[in-house]
Order: C-alpha cells, then structure tokens, then sequence
C-alpha cells in the first residue's frame, strides 16, 4: 500500500490465487537461472 492507505486483494472469501501468484512472482524475480538462445540472442530461463 501506499503510506498504509492503500488495500489490496481479492475481496471474494476464500480465494487463494494471490498467495499463490506472489510465490511464483517472487520465484521468477529471485532467479538468477538463464540460458541465451544463441540464434535470437535472448535470455531464456533454465531452471
């Protein structure tokens, strides 16, 4: 929230998808595994 005004979530009881989303967005920021397509030059994940 912003300054403690702000609340978010789902508002339907019940619902666990938000604990699961942070999960895996924290997985996916905290990871350090990657694998560069040579042929595109991308970083692809690599677990």
């Amino acid at each position: 929230g912003r300054a403690g005004k702000t609340i978010s979530g789902c508002i339907r009881p019940g619902i666990e998808v938000w604990k699961l989303g942070e999960v895996i967005v924290l997985e996916i920021v905290n990871n350090n595994a990657h694998r560069e397509d040579t042929a595109a030059g991308f970083q692809m994940l690599e677990p």
